[in-house]
C-alpha cells in the first residue's frame, strides 16, 4: 500500500480511487464493494461532546481497518462522521478517530452503525451467485487485470470503455443510458436485467453518435462526480 485508501486522483477528464482487490478483478468490468456494516450495535461507552473519537462495539478489527469509512450515531438528529483511523479492538470495543468533533455527543445505549471504506474490499461479481449478487453496488472499474490482495487505481468517473452483457448500448432509439449488469458488464438501459428489473445500478451514458443496430461501449462513467 503506497497511498491512503480511497485517495482520489484526477487525470484530465477521468477520476480514480486508490482501492484494494480482495478477489481477482477483470479489466473494464465493475468491481463491487464487499463490505456491509460490521459496526451495528448500541454503544457501551458514552460519546463526549466536542471530542473527535468514539468507542464502538467491534470485537475483531485490527488497527486501521476502518480508515476512510463512516460512522453514524442514531441521535436526534443523526450524526455522521468520516473515520480517519481506529485502534485495534480490545475484544469488545474499538476506538475510532473521526474528522470532526461530535456536536451532540451520545449517551450509553445510542445505536451506532459503521461502514469501512468503499474502496478497501473490491470484489468480482462473477464469483458470487444469486441472490447475493442482486444486493451489491459497484464502486470502481479496473482498467487492468488485478490479482487478489493488490492495490490499484479504480476508475470512478469520466470517459471509460466496458464489456457488454446485452444489446450493445445505443443500438436502438433513445438508448443512451447504461447500467451495470449483476456481473459488472454494461447493460443497455432500455433492456430488462437478468433479475427482471429495468436495468440495474446506474453506470453512465453512451458518448459517441450511434445508429439503429450500431451501438457502442464508450461511455461516461458516473460512479462519482468527476
Amino acid at each position: 500500500q503506497k497511498y491512503r485508501i480511497g485517495t482520489r486522483m484526477v487525470v484530465d477528464e477521468r477520476t480514480f480511487r486508490y482501492s484494494k482487490a480482495t478477489t481477482a478483478l477483470f479489466r473494464m468490468r465493475g468491481a463491487y464493494n464487499g463490505n456491509a456494516w460490521p459496526i451495528n450495535a448500541a454503544t457501551l461507552t458514552a460519546t463526549t461532546i466536542a471530542t473527535s473519537q468514539i468507542k464502538v462495539v467491534e470485537a475483531t478489527c485490527a488497527a486501521g481497518d476502518y480508515a476512510g469509512g463512516y460512522i453514524v450515531l442514531f441521535t436526534s438528529p443523526f450524526q455522521i462522521r468520516r473515520i480517519l483511523g481506529n485502534d485495534a479492538s480490545d475484544g469488545t470495543e474499538a476506538i475510532l478517530y473521526v474528522d470532526g468533533a461530535w456536536e451532540e455527543g451520545a449517551a450509553i445505549g445510542v445505536w451506532a452503525t459503521g461502514y469501512p471504506s468503499l474502496y478497501g474490499n473490491c470484489k468480482n461479481a462473477s464469483l458470487i451467485g444469486a441472490p447475493a449478487r442482486d444486493y451489491i453496488s459497484f464502486v470502481v472499474v479496473p482498467l487492468i487485470e488485478v490479482t487478489i490482495n493488490r492495490w490499484f487505481w479504480g476508475q470512478t468517473a469520466g470517459p471509460c470503455y466496458g464489456t457488454v452483457e446485452s444489446l450493445v448500448p445505443g443500438a436502438v432509439i433513445n438508448s443512451r443510458r447504461v447500467n451495470f449488469s449483476v456481473n459488472g458488464h454494461l447493460w443497455s438501459g432500455t433492456n430488462l436485467s437478468p433479475g427482471g428489473a429495468l436495468g440495474s445500478q446506474h453506470a453512465g451514458y453512451i458518448l459517441p453518435v450511434t445508429s439503429s443496430g450500431n451501438g457502442d461501449q464508450f461511455y461516461m462513467l458516473e460512479l462519482e462526480q468527476s
